[in-house]
């Protein structure tokens, strides 16, 4: 196939046209509140995990509902500054326990090349 064939495929043909503004308006009225709302309620999420609905919940053992619901008051107790700063200690956890195990697997394929070598 050559490159004008796929160039005229692509194109727009020239009756669309006039219904290229509608489009663009009819995506922007849909993707802009699904932005604003990603914005809102991803923070939202974050903060308050516990308000969340969890598998558990649904499906799970009586001894796995207890320990959810004893979580969630424990959470519940936490004040927006708590909770703002426990978000940021699980952050920070979830990054050192991903750098230690990309070190961890470098240090492996270090040791794995040494015994090729010896």
């Amino acid at each position: 196939m050559n490159t004008e064939m796929v160039n005229r495929r692509l194109r727009l043909p020239w009756y669309a046209w006039p219904l290229a503004p509608f489009a663009l308006v009819a995506g922007l009225v849909v993707m802009v509140p699904l932005g604003i709302l990603a914005l809102v309620l991803s923070p939202i999420y974050v903060l308050y995990p516990d308000h969340t609905f969890n598998l558990y919940d649904k499906c799970g053992t009586p001894h796995q509902r207890q320990r959810l619901t004893t979580w969630r008051a424990m959470y519940r107790r936490l004040s927006l500054p708590g909770r703002i700063a426990r978000a940021h200690k699980l952050r920070m956890r979830r990054r050192k326990e991903t750098a230690e195990s990309v070190a961890a697997r470098r240090d492996r394929k270090l040791r794995a090349v040494a015994r090729l070598q010896q």
